[in-house]
């Protein structure tokens, strides 16, 4: 395929621009809505678009720090703008999306001109913002992290009875039946923690693919699933 070749008014153009640009970036004085609107204008894009797009940033919140636990995520949480929105269709589509995905019937909430889709800890929902959409998804573990924290505390309790036991003198068996229940609650522990990985990869590459078939939706028919 034949390069395209610029117009000498074309080049003038564009390294204008990429001036402005520059200059606004290297002086870390950042850029006005205006400034880039002009920019934007010269690329083709209309005024009201790039305020849009503004818009969305501005409202798209901080994705909260993922709780951990030993070092391990027992949460996951994002949060995708979009162009676009999603009318009623495309809702009752993305939450058939969602049952088939998460294989969980869930339940339904709307208000304040935001939609939610929620299963237990499990919650996806979608907010508009300035002609576009921010998808929000955020799931937690708690029943790994009940089995950490039960575990941490049965090896805490054994330690516990283990001082009483040798301060006592008791009988060997006495220690033992200790021994054994500090090795359930590092076993316990360790059940809860092996879970976390597999399942925090698991659910970021689900929430991929939930942000995937939104953005089909919110700009035109998206294919069977």
């Amino acid at each position: 395929m034949t390069e395209r070749r610029y117009s000498d008014e074309d080049v003038h153009r564009i390294l204008s621009n990429a001036v402005d640009v520059d200059a606004a970036v290297s002086a870390g004085r950042g850029m006005t809505l205006a400034e880039i609107q002009s920019i934007a204008a010269e690329a083709g894009l209309s005024p009201a678009a790039v305020a849009a797009a503004a818009e969305a940033l501005d409202r798209t919140p901080s994705v909260p720090a993922t709780p951990r636990m030993m070092g391990l995520p027992v949460g996951v949480a994002q949060s995708v703008t979009i162009p676009g929105t999603i009318d009623d269709a495309g809702w009752r589509r993305l939450v058939v999306f969602l049952r088939d995905t998460f294989e969980a019937q869930g339940r339904e909430e709307e208000g304040g001109g935001r939609r939610e889709w929620r299963n237990g800890n499990l919650r996806i929902s979608l907010e508009e913002a300035g002609g576009a959409t921010i998808v929000h998804m955020r799931t937690r573990k708690d029943s790994a992290r009940s089995l950490v924290q039960t575990g941490g505390f049965v090896v805490l309790g054994s330690a516990v009875m283990e001082a009483a036991t040798a301060f006592v003198h008791a009988p060997p068996n006495t220690l033992a039946g200790v021994l054994a229940m500090a090795l359930g609650g590092v076993t316990m522990a360790a059940v809860g923690l092996l879970q976390l990985p597999p399942w925090s990869a698991a659910r970021r590459k689900q929430f991929e693919a939930v942000a995937d078939y939104a953005r089909q939706l919110s700009v035109g028919e998206a294919s069977d699933v």
